[in-house]
């Protein structure tokens, strides 16, 4: 078989599927602020949870959209 783009992209792919990498769709993705903030928050919430539960006390319901302007800047 003829090494190609798409193959070698697909293996790459599958390695990381492998090893723990979640694969996410391209409608989750925001281009504005070039990440995709469900994961982004996984982790926080996963290592940093009393800091964010300060965050989230400070600023009320506008934690993630005023967390995630911040981020952006």
């Amino acid at each position: 078989m003829e090494p190609s783009e798409r193959n070698f992209e697909a293996d790459i792919e599958h390695a990381l599927l492998k090893n723990g990498y979640i694969k996410r769709l391209s409608k989750n993705y925001d281009r504005t602020l070039c990440l995709d903030p469900d994961p982004l928050f996984d982790f926080i919430y996963m290592t940093q949870a009393k800091e964010w539960q300060k965050l989230k006390k400070y600023h009320g319901s506008d934690v993630k959209e005023r967390f995630l302007s911040r981020l952006s800047r």
